[in-house]
């Protein structure tokens, strides 16, 4: 929740470095990004508090993803970056994030989305409607997803009030449209997935 809430960028102000680094030929991509605690995690680290539980510091209201080197400031500088200061850079940075991606996000038109839907109704195989749902942490955690990937997944879910309102006036008028559309993206999903395989060997 951290990483995607702050767009996996650093929110020192005026920083915003990615907190990713991006795989080489020798080398995977790796998450240098390091989660600060506002409140110390121990009774004696920067900004400690005792009078906080363990709980509600080992928790996302009291982390603050940072980049190595801004991390590294704020905890060699507890006086100058208090706890004030960093709840502050947390509100104002997921804040920034979240009308970022509002700005950002094209508006999807009911006639747009109805282009996209026929053409899953259209591929969905009559067997491929029988689906297991599966929650989507424990699915992301099933698939090993990494952490850039899982900030994507739920950043997608900023437009699902929209994709239900559509879902739902089609289905009052064609009740087995959502199955139908269901079974679409299952097929699509095992075309690609099979594409992988085949690309894998």
């Amino acid at each position: 929740m951290l990483f995607a809430l702050a767009a996996g960028l650093c929110a020192f102000p005026d920083c915003r470095a990615r907190c990713i680094v991006d795989s080489t030929d020798y080398d995977e991509a790796k998450v240098i990004g390091k989660i600060a605690h506002i409140v110390a995690h121990g009774d004696e680290g920067p900004r400690a508090d005792r009078s906080v539980s363990l709980d509600q510091r080992d928790c996302y209201d009291n982390w603050l993803l940072l980049c190595p080197t801004h991390h590294d400031t704020v905890d060699v500088q507890p006086n100058t970056y208090s706890v004030i200061i960093l709840r502050e850079w947390k509100s104002s940075h997921e804040g920034w994030v979240r009308s970022t991606l509002s700005a950002a996000m094209p508006v999807i038109s009911f006639v747009e989305l109805r282009q996209v839907t026929n053409a899953l109704v259209a591929s969905a195989s009559a067997n491929a409607i029988d689906l297991k749902l599966i929650p989507p942490a424990e699915k992301m955690e099933k698939n090993k997803l990494t952490s850039a990937v899982r900030a994507h997944l739920t950043l997608g879910v900023a437009k699902s009030k929209e994709v239900a309102k559509f879902v739902d006036h089609f289905a009052r008028i064609d009740t087995t449209f959502p199955d139908r559309l269901r079974a679409g993206f299952q097929a699509k999903y095992n075309e690609y997935r099979a594409s992988i395989t085949t690309l894998s060997y």
